[in-house]
């Protein structure tokens, strides 16, 4: 029994010659985690990875992969305890795109059923990462920030994402689509004070994981532009 069936029981119960306690099921809970295929699967390799861990203390307690196509996943006979669900949608290469996470109490011994949105958007995901030449960081600069400017190779307009400078990388969706060559520019408040070569091109697809490696930032005084 799923802990939204038990209000059904105990109604039934209560309209059968009166009240009667329902007592949970002595038997340990299972766990039952979907999620639906239609706002997460863009590729037929696409995974989810669940993890199971207690809350106090903290412990993993179990982790099983799917195909995305599966919906759905279980854990049989977990102890009576409160818990973590957390749910990666995972590109074949490993990288996470996305997760939720969810709080249960099986305390009670009834069974517990998740349901996980991803809320993948349809566009190309990027990541990239960033480091600094001739000695530098984020904080000999100043910069507080790093901005990836993306230059379409058939057009004239200038798309950017950034991210801070310190977390050294980015992950994220885009609503782009097309071919593009990519800039990495670190700023500070008194503008751009190290850059990178412009990348090859890439080409973004929808539902397409893209890797534009790391950008070497280079230390650029006056020489920046703006």
């Amino acid at each position: 029994m799923f802990r939204g069936d038990c209000h059904a029981v105990v109604l039934l119960a209560c309209t059968v010659g009166g009240c009667m306690h329902i007592y949970p099921d002595p038997e340990l809970p299972d766990i039952k985690v979907e999620w639906y295929t239609e706002d997460a699967c863009q590729a037929a390799s696409d995974r989810v990875t669940v993890s199971l861990a207690t809350r106090d203390p903290a412990a993993e307690v179990a982790t099983v992969t799917v195909p995305c196509a599966e919906a759905v996943t279980h854990f049989v006979d977990v102890a009576r305890e409160r818990y973590v669900v957390t749910g990666a949608l995972e590109a074949e290469d490993g990288t996470v795109l996305t997760i939720f996470t969810e709080e249960i109490d099986l305390r009670d011994g009834l069974n517990e059923r998740v349901f996980g949105f991803f809320g993948r958007s349809y566009g190309p995901f990027v990541t990239a990462a960033w480091t600094f030449d001739q000695g530098a960081s984020c904080a000999t600069l100043g910069a507080t920030d790093v901005s990836l400017e993306l230059a379409p190779v058939d057009q004239s307009t200038l798309y950017s994402i950034s991210e801070r400078c310190e977390a050294g990388m980015i992950m994220t969706t885009l609503s782009l689509q097309g071919t593009f060559t990519v800039t990495a520019r670190a700023l500070a408040d008194s503008g751009t004070v190290a850059v990178s070569t412009t990348s090859a091109p890439f080409s973004f697809e929808a539902g397409k994981v893209v890797h534009l490696g790391t950008f070497t930032l280079s230390p650029c005084g006056d020489a920046c532009g703006f």
